[in-house]
């Protein structure tokens, strides 16, 4: 059993395991940045860049995302690294049954398992250390 902050992005269910939480965050327009050099979407907050992990392109799921400010957004660390993640609607905190992934499934990046939550539903739980990971500018 897990505590995690649960999310949805359009008919997708996430969690993210509350330790690696930082905070909710509901972002306003002076906090967005856009880094041209590396063509990154950043948050500023706390005199600290966070970047922009938009769950709905990262996973190629069907929509479109609404502009950030005023959003909930969640910001999680894994190592020492940042990143907000994006979201539709924050479902909250809650305690989960995880089960890895098998078979075809166990190849979904960032994806360290799936957790049932207590209405049934099943969510993709995320792997905070990859997504971290991605989020960071590529060594040239």
């Amino acid at each position: 059993i897990v505590d995690a902050m649960v999310m949805r992005v359009g008919a997708t269910l996430f969690a993210v395991p509350i330790e690696t939480v930082l905070e909710i965050v509901q972002p306003e327009a002076t906090q967005l940045i856009s880094s041209c050099a590396e063509s990154r979407e950043m948050l500023q907050h706390r005199e600290r860049p966070l970047p922009v992990v938009r769950l709905r392109d990262y996973f190629g799921l069907s929509g479109k995302d609404a502009a950030l400010e005023g959003r909930p957004v969640l910001a999680v660390e894994c190592d020492g690294h940042p990143v907000a993640l994006t979201m539709d609607e924050l479902i909250g905190q809650q305690q989960l049954v995880t089960k890895p992934l098998q078979g075809p499934l166990a190849g979904i990046r960032a994806a360290a398992g799936c957790g049932l939550l207590g209405s049934g539903d099943v969510a993709v739980v995320l792997d905070a250390r990859q997504l971290t990971e991605a989020s960071q500018p590529s060594a040239n």
